[in-house]
C-alpha cells in the first residue's frame, strides 16, 4: 500500500476513534463530565447536530423513531467521521508535502 494512502487511512481511523471518545464524553451516562453537561447543554447539542445522520440512521435501522439502536448509531458515527477524516486528509497531506517541498 502506498505511503500516502496509509497515512490517510491512519488519520481517518484516529479521527473516527476520537469521535467515539468525544461522543462518550459529551453524551455518555458514565462520562466523568455527565453532571456538568446536565446544566450546560450547548456543547452536547452541537455534537448531536453534527451527528444528525447517525441519529436518523439508527432510528431508521431500528424501526423505532423514538429510540434508535446505540450499536448502529456507533457504527454510523465511526463511518461518518472516517469519511470526513479521509476527505480532510487529502488537502492536509498535500499541504504538508507543499510545505516540505518549499523548504
Amino acid at each position: 500500500m502506498p505511503s500516502k494512502m496509509k497515512s490517510r487511512l491512519i488519520f481517518s481511523g484516529i479521527l473516527a476513534f476520537a469521535a467515539l471518545v468525544v461522543n462518550w464524553l459529551l453524551l455518555g451516562q458514565s462520562s466523568p463530565f455527565q453532571n456538568h453537561f446536565l446544566w450546560h447543554a450547548e456543547l452536547p447539542d452541537l455534537w448531536v447536530a453534527l451527528n444528525i445522520i447517525p441519529v436518523f440512521g439508527s432510528a431508521i435501522a431500528a424501526g423505532n423513531p423514538h429510540s434508535g439502536s446505540e450499536i448502529i448509531y456507533g457504527m454510523i458515527l465511526v463511518t461518518q467521521w472516517f469519511i470526513v477524516g479521509f476527505l480532510l486528509s487529502g488537502p492536509l497531506l498535500a499541504l504538508r508535502f507543499w510545505i516540505v517541498k518549499r523548504r
